[in-house]
Order: structure tokens, then C-alpha cells, then sequence
């Protein structure tokens, strides 16, 4: 919850930051969506991302713009070296391990939130899209579609906190894909149409079993990461993932 515009915030040898809050709002919307290009693959693993031609395309200084890398940076989206500006991230191997780790704890774990009638629209949505790049070998709306189909699994659970590490989380794996799995990506996505569209079928029952679709979303995720992990391994044969 944001403190009063007129709150006042503490001065530094260059005096007050900011008399309000809205720059910062301004900011927290850039990274929002430059986060979601990067779950949409439109920027890719080592991609410089120029400063002046971002700011000018959401018309914000580039002072607004330093904040949104900022917080994409913690993140590890973005990369940014002294004098040489802004990168996308490039991941390892290693990243693979972690990042199914937390997808497991949150996207299982989101599953066991859900109680009573759910809304699954938007899941079946996810999972047309998906059959639909699938048949036009479109990789691009294929990884938009699985990255879509998993943050609506997650919202099921009601939670804004979840939908937002569940956000950074599906931008981090979008570039792992794009890495790792770059030249198998039809291979690699398309398999796993079937598995969401299994576990949105079994949502779909009005007598569903958590335990039941939480396993299936175990299995599907202990299988994706064998795979990428598989892919990162041959791109890189010293490496132990």
C-alpha cells in the first residue's frame, strides 16, 4: 500500500528524490512490461536493450527507465555493466535446478490454495491457444501460450503475491527456453499442450481432485526440467545440469 503523496521522503546531499510517489509508479509499470516481453520472447538471452529507444517508446525519462532495470536487475532479467548499458540475462544449467525448484513450491503449492467452484475459462482458453501454434509451428505463440496456460494455474489460488513471483518466475524460464531449448523449441513446448490440457480437463470436473491434478502438474514439471536440462547439457558437455 502506497504511503500519502504527501509524505515526504528523506534528503541525500542532492535533496529530495521525489515529492510523490507517482515516478515510481511510473517505473513499477515499465518493468511490468518489459518483464512480460521477456516471458513473451519478444527480447532475447544477451539482448542489448537500448536505453534511449526503450524510454522513448513508453515516453518516460530515462531516470524512470534506470528504475525499471533496477528492479528487473534483482530480478535477474537484466544484466547492467558500467558504460555498456543494459542486457537481458543469459542463464545456466544451474538456473534450470532452481527455477523448478520454486516453480514447485509455488505452482504446486498455488494448487492446494484452491478450494470450492473455480473458473477454468481461462485455462481452456490457454490450452486452444496452444493446439493452435502447435498445428501452425508457431514457437513464439507455443511458449506464449504455455507461459499463459501456467500463470492462470496459479491465479486460481487467489493470491496477488504468488501471481507476481509466479510473473518473474515465467520470464526467467521463458529465456531458459530460449537457450537451452532454442533449436528443439517446437519439441520441447508442443509435448507439453497434452499435459496442460490434462490437467485442465481434470480442473474442469466439478468433483476435481487436488491431489490428483497436483500430481499430474508434478510429473509435467519434473519432465520439462529433465528435458531442458538435457538441452543445456548438450550446448555445454562440461556442465554438471
Amino acid at each position: 500500500m502506497y504511503m500519502s503523496s504527501t509524505s515526504t521522503m528523506s534528503s541525500g546531499p542532492l535533496g529530495p528524490i521525489r515529492s510523490t510517489f507517482a515516478p515510481r509508479s511510473i517505473s513499477q509499470r515499465v518493468s511490468e512490461e518489459l518483464r512480460m516481453q521477456i516471458a513473451e520472447g519478444v527480447f532475447l538471452p544477451g539482448e542489448r536493450v537500448n536505453e534511449a529507444e526503450v524510454a522513448a517508446a513508453f515516453e518516460v525519462s530515462r531516470n524512470t527507465l534506470r528504475e525499471a532495470f533496477a528492479e528487473l536487475a534483482a530480478e535477474r532479467l537484466i544484466v547492467r555493466t558500467p558504460n555498456r548499458g543494459a542486457r537481458v540475462a543469459v542463464l545456466g544449467g544451474a538456473d534450470v535446478r532452481d527455477v523448478y525448484l520454486v516453480r514447485r513450491v509455488t505452482e504446486v503449492g498455488a494448487l492446494h490454495l484452491i478450494r470450492g467452484k473455480i473458473d477454468v475459462g481461462e485455462l481452456g482458453r490457454a490450452v486452444a491457444e496452444g493446439f493452435a501454434a502447435q498445428d501452425a509451428e508457431d514457437l513464439q505463440a507455443l511458449g506464449s501460450a504455455n507461459t499463459r496456460f501456467h500463470r492462470e494455474l496459479v491465479r486460481l489460488a487467489g493470491s496477488p503475491r504468488l501471481d507476481e513471483i509466479m510473473s518473474h518466475l515465467l520470464a526467467e524460464l521463458r529465456l531458459l527456453f530460449l537457450q537451452g531449448g532454442m533449436q528443439h523449441g517446437l519439441e520441447l513446448h508442443s509435448k507439453f499442450v497434452d499435459w496442460n490440457n490434462r490437467i485442465y480437463f481434470e480442473l474442469s470436473r466439478p468433483d476435481y481432485q487436488i491431489d490428483t491434478v497436483a500430481q499430474l502438474l508434478s510429473d509435467y514439471l519434473q519432465e520439462s526440467e529433465r528435458d531442458l536440462s538435457g538441452h543445456f547439457a548438450e550446448a555445454d558437455p562440461g556442465s554438471e545440469s
